[in-house]
């Protein structure tokens, strides 16, 4: 095909050009990486957050719990409940609009690339 020709052309006269072809998107991924990394970080760093200020709002209510007969598993178990809560509803709503925004991006993509196929067909027949 006519890109895999102009493709040959280009590495005959210039062979950096190819691996620096390949350099821009490899370091689009790492950056995306690296951001992903950040996300997760964050979010992990804000799930602790909130879960200390509950704990603290909630500090009274587990001493009067331990004065009435509870043991300190009973007092962590309710804490660890509600923090697998809390997980799970941000999990589930991650998850859930990360499908959306996959269908989104795929459909997007595709448009890209019908639009590319048209302006490439055009520019070879003109």
């Amino acid at each position: 095909m006519l890109g895999d020709a102009v493709h040959q052309v280009v590495r005959r006269i210039d062979p950096s050009i190819a691996h620096a072809s390949v350099a821009a998107p490899r370091f689009a991924f790492v950056l995306v990486g690296l951001f992903a990394a950040l996300a997760i970080l964050l979010a992990a760093i804000g799930t602790y957050g909130v879960i200390a200020y509950s704990v603290s709002q909630r500090t009274p209510e587990f001493g009067l719990r331990m004065a009435l007969g509870a043991q300190r598993t009973d007092v962590l178990r309710l804490v660890l409940k509600e923090a697998t809560k809390l997980v799970l509803t941000g999990t589930t709503i991650g998850v859930i609009l990360a499908l959306i925004m996959a269908r989104v991006l795929t459909s997007l993509i595709i448009t890209s690339v019908r639009l590319i196929r048209l302006r490439l067909l055009w520019l070879d027949s003109g």
